[in-house]
Parts: structure tokens; C-alpha cells; sequence
């Protein structure tokens, strides 16, 4: 019997000694594992073309990006988000529109920065997964949008990491020495391209109080356009100023040709239910969010048929492309700016949906390199609501809180990135 319990109990201690030193192995292999995963950039290519200029970030595995330009001076920006990201030594260019590029990192993000000669547009993005012995890459294609002059040499100073005491001021980089710093550039103004839906032969929604859709939008959309153009910051372009009609992808168009920073779409909803009101902001994706945002994109995207034009024959693997361009170039930032405006909207004491923010396929919003965002200003549908943005103070009121939201989209933006 005792023979027996000695015996169970060396047992039980075996056990435990070798169940503790498999899971220090395990441990062992994960943190091994997990350490090898860390991501890295290892390279970056540049390659000018007659059409544009290419560019090849080569990663050691697929990286999420976050793509962008600022201005004063031009630059193009890449964010790769997640921790322990690490970049190596990067080549200098002698190429004509990418003149350098340079790198910074946080604890959560490691930004490239591509000094530009000029003004850049994100032609096309994509990814191509690590094959044949390459290593995966994101591709950039970017074209010239402006003159392209030639840099003043900057001395660049060695980036250097921020620390928790300078996290608030995210990525941080040396300034150029006082005696080496060029002059500051003025600042560009953005371009801002509002959109008012419908328009002509196309009412757009029916108001409970006999005033259509279309009317609204154009003229709350013109109070949006002198509000910021009084800021002097933004260059504003209606996609149409009177009561006519233009087809969807003729606004998506218009807002590619004027290389526009920004794409506002502003409506005016519509539904059976005469007790629905409130403003809400939509957002670009391929599966709608909802069931009535699904019915309301379908509706939207229909307006070219009055013109006998079908959008959705455009071509199915131009749509997907566009799509899945909108969605990687863009998202982040039209996602960004819709929080924006619901918020705006709540601090103007402008009543919102309960749920205020969604997405679907909207084709007015698949200009693959602007952030792009529908916003819905109230309910035709509903008598009180009809009249209230039938009123001259009321359409002042939205465009002042989407006014606001822009400013606060664009100081973010040049606050963040600012090197």
C-alpha cells in the first residue's frame, strides 16, 4: 500500500515535471514564432514611365496601408499599421517626380515619406503576394498632377523613434538645420468636390410638403461652397450649380479631372414611413450594411436609367477593380470623415438617424483615389422635417456642421502626417 502511494505520488510529480517543461518549449517555439513574424520592409524600387511613375514596396509579408499626399512641400505617404514594424536602409532615386524617400515609426505605425518634384494622384494600388522567390509587394502607381520643379535640397536628419514621453506627437522626425531649411511653400488649397444629387428630369425623392429632393440638396450644397470658401483654404467645385441632370459616373469624373482632395454627395432620404427623420452618412463598400441602406444604394444607383444609361454595364471586372481600389486607397480616410460629420451633426444640434453611420455600393462614391462619402441631410418623407430643410436657416445650419467637419478632417490629416 505505501509502496503504491510512493509510486502514484513520483508519478504525478513526473508528470507535472515534464508537463511544465513541454509547455516552456511550446512557449519557447510561439515567442520564436511570433518574433519571426514581426513585419519588416525590405526594400523599395522606383521605376518612371511614360504614363506614370511606379513604385514596388517590397514587405516580408502582406501589410496594411494607409496612402496619402500632403502638400508644402509635396509628399507622398504610406503608413503601414501594426507593432514591432521595421524598415531597412532605404536607396536614394535620381527619378523625376520621386526625388527621396525617408521613414519614420511609432509603436503602432512605420510611415514611408516620398519627397516629391510635384503634385501626385494614386493611379492604382495593389498588392501581389510573395511568389517564385519575390518577396510580397504593395505597387503604387502615381501620376503628376501639376508642374513638376525641382526640389531645393533639404539636409534630412535621421528619424528617430518616439517615446512615451513624445507619443502624443506621433511620428516625429529631426527638423532640417536652420541654415539648410528652404522657405515654406504656401499652402495649397484642397479641392472639395460637393455633389448634389439628382437633378433635372431626375426630382429625386418627393418631399411630404411638395418640394423635391433635388432642390434642397443644390441649395444647401451652394451654402456648403461659400462657407468654405470663406475659410480660404479649399478650392470648391459643384458638380452641378442648376437644375440639370448628370449622370453618376460623370460626377465621379468631374471629381477625377480636378484631382479633388474630397467628394461630398449630399441627398435627402425617402421612406414609407412618414415618422422617420434624421440626417445620416454612407460610406463605400460592396456589401451594404443593412437591408434599407442596400434598398437606398439600389435606388441611388439607378438614376442613369432615366437617361437610358445602365451603370452596372460598365463592366463587371471594371467594377470590382474600382471597388476594390475605393476600398484600399480610401476607406479608412471617407470612414474618418463620415465620423466626422456625425458628430458635426450632433454638436449643431442636427437630429440624426439612431444608427447614423453605414456603407454600400454607391456608385457616385467609386473614385478609387478620393475619399468619398453620401450624405443623406434629413427625410422628404417626413412633413416636419420637409419643411425644416425647406428653411434657409436650417440648410445654413447643415452646411455649417459639414463645414466644420471638413476643416476637421484636413487639420487631422496635416497634423498626422506633418514631418
Amino acid at each position: 500500500m505505501k509502496t503504491s502511494l510512493l509510486t502514484t505520488r513520483f508519478m504525478r510529480i513526473f508528470f507535472k515535471s515534464v508537463v511544465v517543461s513541454l509547455s516552456s518549449i511550446v512557449l519557447a517555439a510561439f515567442l520564436c514564432v511570433a518574433s519571426a513574424g514581426a513585419m519588416h520592409v525590405q526594400n523599395v524600387r522606383v521605376g518612371d514611365h511614360p504614363d506614370k511613375t511606379r513604385i514596388v514596396i517590397e514587405t516580408s509579408g502582406a501589410m496594411p496601408a494607409n496612402v496619402f499626399t500632403l502638400s508644402s512641400p509635396e509628399r507622398l505617404i504610406v503608413d503601414f499599421k501594426g507593432k514591432n514594424l521595421s524598415c531597412a536602409a532605404l536607396p536614394s532615386f535620381a527619378g523625376k517626380l520621386i526625388k527621396s524617400v525617408r521613414h519614420s515609426s511609432d509603436e503602432q505605425t512605420l510611415r514611408l515619406v516620398f519627397d516629391l518634384a510635384a503634385r501626385v494622384s494614386v493611379k492604382s494600388q495593389f498588392s501581389l503576394p510573395a511568389d517564385g522567390g519575390k518577396p510580397h509587394r504593395l505597387v503604387l502607381d502615381v501620376i503628376h498632377s501639376g508642374p513638376i520643379k525641382e526640389m531645393q535640397s533639404v539636409q534630412k536628419a535621421t528619424p528617430v523613434l518616439t517615446t512615451p514621453a513624445t507619443r502624443n506627437a506621433s511620428l516625429v522626425e529631426k527638423k532640417p538645420a536652420k541654415h539648410t531649411a528652404p522657405k515654406a511653400a504656401p499652402y495649397r488649397k484642397y479641392t472639395v468636390v460637393l455633389d448634389p444629387g439628382h437633378g433635372g428630369k431626375d426630382p429625386g425623392a418627393p418631399g411630404a410638403n411638395g418640394v423635391h429632393e433635388k432642390m434642397i440638396v443644390l441649395s444647401t450644397a451652394k451654402r456648403l461652397r461659400d462657407l468654405l470658401q470663406e475659410t480660404g483654404r479649399y478650392n470648391v467645385i459643384l458638380t452641378r450649380s442648376d437644375d440639370r441632370f448628370i449622370r453618376l459616373s460623370e460626377r465621379v469624373r468631374i471629381a477625377r479631372d480636378n484631382n479633388a482632395d474630397l467628394f461630398v454627395s449630399i441627398h435627402a432620404d425617402s421612406v414609407e414611413s412618414r415618422k422617420v427623420r434624421g440626417a445620416s452618412v454612407y460610406t463605400l463598400s460592396e456589401k451594404a450594411s443593412d437591408a434599407q441602406t442596400a434598398r437606398l444604394a439600389a435606388r441611388e444607383n439607378k438614376v442613369d436609367l432615366i437617361a437610358g444609361v445602365d451603370l452596372s454595364d460598365e463592366g463587371t471586372d471594371v467594377a470590382t477593380i474600382l471597388i476594390d481600389l475605393a476600398m484600399r486607397d480610401t476607406k479608412n480616410q471617407s470612414v474618418f470623415l463620415a465620423s466626422q460629420f456625425v458628430d458635426a451633426f450632433k454638436s449643431h444640434n442636427i437630429r440624426t438617424l439612431r444608427t447614423p453611420l453605414h456603407s454600400a455600393g454607391f456608385a457616385v462614391l467609386k473614385a478609387p483615389d478620393i475619399p468619398s462619402v453620401l450624405v443623406e441631410i434629413g427625410f422628404m418623407s417626413n412633413r416636419a422635417e420637409a419643411d425644416l430643410l425647406n428653411t434657409p436657416a436650417h440648410q445654413k445650419k447643415i452646411a455649417g456642421a459639414l463645414r466644420d467637419s471638413i476643416n476637421a478632417y484636413f487639420d487631422k490629416q496635416t497634423h498626422y502626417a506633418e514631418q
